[in-house]
């Protein structure tokens, strides 16, 4: 363990959260000094002041004593939000017509970000190009910090999403659908899938067969579907379609 090490991410992170030493000082209840010495490598903080770091930093214990995070590209905004979308300078071409050009953006968690605009202005391909459907002619995608050219199936774990028409299995039951998505995604909580079952009120038909829904029933479906991963990024094309007010 290398305290000069340890004090410069303490210093960092102190920066990054816009505090001076005399602020994060009065946040942990002593002094300036004491701060300083930490960001100096003359000494340590102990257990006691490592695990309020840590909350206030929202890094681990760990992170700390290591002087660097574990997972580097996580970044965070002004109110300390991680970035769950990053896609910069995004261009992608159909023949020689050019449907996305040069697009960028950032979604920080808790975002809710609606695209508005007329039909052919590439809404969807964008959401396919982001989810790797499409092979984009520039640029990159990161997903909670995974690309998603490099680590594609990291990025797509953090995603739920509709695309279109949903597709389900109308031969079997709305049940045994979202049983397929868990049997995929490794997923085993089923309080906390019967609990988006009940929020998309189909408690009551949920083991009928999807033949049987409605086209609204089949579009809640397909939105339970997409939230059973608890994802960080839920990406909805046209969710309220065939939905009642």
């Amino acid at each position: 363990m290398e305290q000069e090490k340890v004090g410069k991410f303490i210093a960092s992170l102190r920066k990054e959260y816009n505090l001076t030493q005399q602020e994060l000082a009065d946040k942990l209840n002593i002094t300036d000094k004491a701060v300083s010495k930490w960001e100096n490598g003359r000494c340590l903080p102990d257990v006691y002041f490592l695990k309020l770091l840590s909350e206030i930093f929202h890094v681990s214990v760990k992170e700390i004593l290591n002087g660097e995070r574990d997972f580097k590209k996580k970044e965070i905004d002004e109110n300390h939000h991680e970035k769950v979308l990053v896609v910069k300078n995004l261009t992608k071409s159909f023949d020689n017509r050019k449907v996305l050009d040069d697009i960028s953006l950032e979604i920080h968690e808790g975002d809710i970000i609606g695209l508005i605009g007329p039909n052919g202005a590439g809404k969807t391909t964008l959401i396919k190009t982001i989810l790797n459907l499409y092979k984009y002619d520039s640029g990159s995608v990161e997903i909670c910090g995974y690309n998603t050219k490099s680590n594609l199936e990291e990025a797509l774990s953090k995603i739920g999403c509709i695309i279109e028409k949903p597709d389900m299995y109308d031969n079997i039951s709305g049940r045994r659908n979202l049983k397929i998505i868990e049997l995929i995604n490794n997923i085993n909580d089923q309080d906390y899938i019967n609990e988006m079952i009940k929020f998309v009120k189909l408690e009551d038909r949920i083991d009928d067969k999807v033949k049987k829904y409605s086209l609204g029933m089949k579009q809640r479906l397909a939105i339970c579907s997409a939230l059973v991963k608890n994802p960080k990024l839920l990406i909805l094309d046209e969710p309220t379609n065939g939905l009642d007010p």
